[in-house]
């Protein structure tokens, strides 16, 4: 299992931070100068916000970050770990890189003893680590914002507790 590194937005020096908007970039197109500046906007003010990031030698191969929020789930404010940016270098997928990153991230969840709330195209590979797909409705109360895009909202790990017909306020865009 490749090894992760565990560091800050904050923490992290600028050859670091420019290594994760390129594999964004090679991953997710777009401007690399603005993904940048609104990374940095977004990323600053976040509590215990982290990068799971693994490296082959020099070359950052996967990402995931995480980090803590509350949100509001029905009449009740619920502290989670958001879980987001979990990408792989395309050409190097299939090598146990995501599955990496996703464990210390899923850890994180565990030793912070709260629920990781994420969005995702492919569930498949989280329900792998006990995470399972919920049908909540999610949105967001932050006016100008919006929820989840992607077409999967997970929960991890996957708790029996868990209220199905709750409505999620994210309380920011969504992540």
């Amino acid at each position: 299992m490749p090894d992760v590194d565990v560091v800050s937005w904050n923490g992290a020096n600028d050859g670091v931070i420019d290594l994760c908007v390129d594999l964004w970039e090679r991953v997710w197109p777009g401007d690399k100068h603005t993904r940048r500046a609104r990374m940095n906007e977004r990323f600053d003010p976040l509590d215990e916000h982290l990068f799971h990031l693994a490296f082959d030698g020099d070359e950052l191969v996967a990402i995931a970050r995480t980090f803590h929020h509350t949100v509001q789930i029905s009449d009740r404010e619920t502290p989670i770990v958001a879980l987001a940016s979990v990408c792989s270098e395309p050409s190097r997928r299939g090598e146990g890189w995501g599955d990496a990153v996703v464990r210390s991230a899923f850890a994180h969840c565990a030793g912070a003893e709260r629920l990781g709330l994420f969005q995702t195209g492919v569930p498949g590979f989280y329900e792998r680590f006990g995470s399972r797909t919920i049908s909540n409705r999610v949105f967001t109360s932050q006016p100008g914002a919006s929820a989840f895009t992607d077409d999967f909202v997970m929960i991890h790990p996957n708790g029996p507790e868990w209220d199905e017909a709750a409505e999620i306020d994210l309380r920011m865009a969504g992540w």
